[in-house]
């Protein structure tokens, strides 16, 4: 099966593609191409993944009952 690549994903698509690829290598280097939303997307990423210990936090404080981290791979 054929699939469509959509080739103006949305910066959400972006930020989303860029902080899960860190997760799962966290040693490669984040490349941001030229996009017209090109700082959005470097502001969102390095802004998640400077405070990803903060958000699980509060996932922790409101979510517990909700979502088992248990299942989690650690980062």
């Amino acid at each position: 099966m054929i699939q469509k690549v959509d080739r103006n994903s949305s910066p959400r698509v972006k930020v989303i593609q860029k902080i899960y690829s860190s997760l799962m290598n966290p040693s490669t280097e984040i490349i941001y191409p030229k996009s017209q939303y090109k700082k959005f997307i470097k502001d969102v990423v390095s802004g998640t993944l400077e405070r990803i210990e903060t958000i699980e936090e509060t996932i922790l404080k409101h979510l517990k009952a909700d979502i088992d981290l248990k299942k989690r791979t650690s980062y």
